[in-house]
């Protein structure tokens, strides 16, 4: 049985495994984004706008934390570029909607996926077929772990 100490370094260890990791797998996509030169202020607004799907203007400035202006001049640089469209909303025709362009959708949809699972593919290429099932039964054991923790706390 571990003691307290031994399980807070394991996970510590297991953090910092878990950190290069999601960095690997990242580095493709972050050399995507570094391709179409975009402020740090851009890719939050660009980010926000693609996981919701379109938001107005004051729900943008409000999930980036940014001031109604400053997200407006972003969102007008970023259109230009043809990244985002403004639309009038269908249900109140007194807003607009900021949304991804459709080749930022089709990015989304079709490249996004390829740049991140090709890292994983290309490593699990170089383990034997019982180290990809001890990776994967591994990465099982820990999510079923972490949702059922996350489930006791909720219950809680």
């Amino acid at each position: 049985m571990h003691t307290e100490s031994a399980i807070g370094e394991i996970a510590r260890e297991l953090d910092e495994h878990l950190r290069v990791v999601r960095q690997i797998l990242r580095r493709p996509i972050d050399s995507e984004v570094a391709r179409g030169h975009l402020t740090a202020p851009q890719q939050l607004v660009m980010e926000a706008v693609v996981r919701a799907g379109g938001l107005s203007l004051k729900q943008l400035s409000e999930r980036v934390s940014l001031s109604h202006s400053t997200v407006s001049g972003i969102v007008d640089r970023l259109q230009k570029r043809g990244f985002l469209l403004r639309r009038v909303d269908s249900k109140d025709r007194r807003y607009t909607v900021i949304t991804p362009s459709k080749p930022v959708q089709d990015f989304m949809r079709k490249r996004i996926p390829v740049l991140t699972l090709h890292p994983l593919a290309d490593v699990l290429k170089l383990a034997s077929s019982s180290e990809r099932e001890e990776i994967l039964r591994g990465v099982r054991v820990l999510r079923r772990l972490m949702e059922q923790s996350t489930a006791n706390q909720k219950s809680t």
